[in-house]
């Protein structure tokens, strides 16, 4: 099952007993220079050659945020 971090524990709960749910929302990638941005680009599938053109776009330094949850739950 596929979840959002904003809507998880409302899905996870429709077919399931939520015990536990746990999110985060922090920053947690620093990117210092071009170089690390189209690498980071490269990795969330921009091609050889649009990434680094994306990356010339933005002004590092970047911090990424990552959002996410983990859910325990129990079969009803």
């Amino acid at each position: 099952m596929s979840l959002d971090a904003e809507n998880g524990p409302e899905q996870l709960g429709r077919v399931f007993d939520v015990v536990a749910v746990r999110r985060w929302d922090r920053p947690m990638v620093h990117l210092a220079d071009h170089a690390a941005v189209t690498l980071f680009l490269r990795g969330r599938g921009l091609s050889e050659q649009d990434a680094p053109q994306a990356a010339e776009r933005l002004k590092p330094p970047l911090t990424i945020t990552k959002r996410g949850m983990i859910g325990w739950a129990r079969k009803r």
